[in-house]
């Protein structure tokens, strides 16, 4: 049967009461209210009912069965194994009687004889709040499921540091199961030094009420691997508005950091590389601004790198600009273009530069850059 199906199905109540005629009366209200009702003498039989599958919806069941269990020791019987809403009934109204059921997930306390009104309004209530509780079950185990299975770390601690949750990958970090975490804190599984910087943090995010982010090594346990995390902590408030404590998230960043460190690396072997070169480089961006220059060119025109940095090209080389223009517009078009220009670097020099002028792509396949380089043979040239 189809849960669709199962919902337009009348429900089924079992009705758990000793005494006879009591059962047969209240067993006929409630087929008068349009449920089915099963029921049961005792406690034993009503523990039987529900483990025989016959598909119950909802217990109402009598405190005192008499000889035997009595209804709270059968409801945490059924309760170990079954998710039901429970109602109680009893024929006392004494304070002792309702400390009874104490501590007893149940959805309702009803005095026998209280009327029909009260005795369905109890039971539609029971059914809404059990509704409400299944719904709410089922988006945290969703939430929980999702955080759980998220390569990040994810963990959550109270306002002294104390560790309330985390998810599998965090266990692999202290090599703890969830259970063996929660409750203790960060001193109990890493040095003082690092759980120090762990807790200063901490105390950052609350103090600053919002989150904040820093970068840490860590050394997993589980298998000796050391990452770099970037972690982001949030405080976390009840809902009066007090602070709770900070939910942590960690975000492996190693292979992004050392993916930059080499990128860096090759740039500075590039620049290196083009700094010893005799010819003259110079590459532009899309907007014609000087993005580099190597040592040939501040040393041809007796100028710091910062003179071109930043500058467009006709700023930089106003009586070239026509020629170059010309070629460097070509060169977009066409490809690689090679040009004769004569060029002034200093007082009274000339210089008959042959150039080239060659597109960069970038991973897009579009042209970001241009290079201009001259020939060696010219590069040292003064007439």
């Amino acid at each position: 049967m189809s849960e669709q199906d199962r919902k337009q199905q009348p429900r089924t109540i079992l009705l758990v009461e000793d005494q006879a005629i009591i059962s047969m009366a209240e067993a006929q209200k409630l087929s008068a209210f349009g449920y089915t009702v099963k029921t049961a003498v005792s406690g034993e039989k009503a523990v039987e009912a529900v483990f025989n599958g016959t598909g119950i919806d909802l217990i109402l069941m009598d405190i005192d069965l008499g000889a035997g269990m009595d209804g709270t020791e059968t409801a945490r019987i059924i309760l170990e194994k079954c998710d039901l809403p429970i109602v109680f009934l009893t024929a006392h109204s004494e304070k002792e009687m309702v400390d009874r059921v104490q501590g007893i997930t149940r959805y309702g306390y009803i005095i026998k004889n209280s009327g029909d009104f009260v005795l369905q309004s109890s039971i539609e209530m029971a059914f809404q709040l059990f509704e409400m509780h299944k719904k709410h079950q089922n988006s945290e185990f969703l939430m929980r499921t999702l955080v759980k299975n998220i390569p990040d770390l994810v963990w959550m601690k109270d306002a002294e540091g104390v560790y309330l949750s985390c998810n599998r990958r965090f266990e692999e970090f202290y090599g703890a199961k969830e259970h063996e975490i929660v409750g203790k804190t960060d001193y109990d599984f890493v040095d003082r030094e690092l759980a120090d910087f762990f807790r200063a943090h901490d105390q950052i995010a609350m103090e600053a009420g919002k989150s904040v982010v820093n970068e840490e090594w860590i050394t997993f346990k589980s298998d000796g691997s050391e990452t770099l995390l970037e972690t982001k902590k949030s405080p976390i408030y009840d809902t009066d508005g007090a602070i709770m404590g900070v939910l942590g998230i960690g975000r492996d960043i190693t292979s992004h950091r050392r993916f930059e460190e080499a990128l860096r690396e090759t740039e500075q072997r590039y620049q290196t590389a083009l700094d010893n070169m005799p010819n003259l480089i110079v590459i532009l961006n899309g907007e014609r601004q000087i993005q580099f220059v190597n040592k040939s060119v501040t040393r041809i025109f007796n100028q710091g790198s910062e003179h071109f940095i930043g500058r467009l090209d006709s700023e930089v080389w106003p009586d070239l600009y026509k020629a170059w223009d010309l070629s460097l517009s070509r060169a977009l078009e066409l490809g690689k273009v090679q040009t004769t220009m004569v060029v002034y670097p200093a007082k009274g020099d000339k210089l008959n530069a042959e150039m080239v002028f060659v597109p960069l792509f970038d991973s897009n396949g579009c042209v970001n850059e241009v290079m201009v380089i001259t020939t060696e043979s010219m590069a040292g040239h003064r007439s």
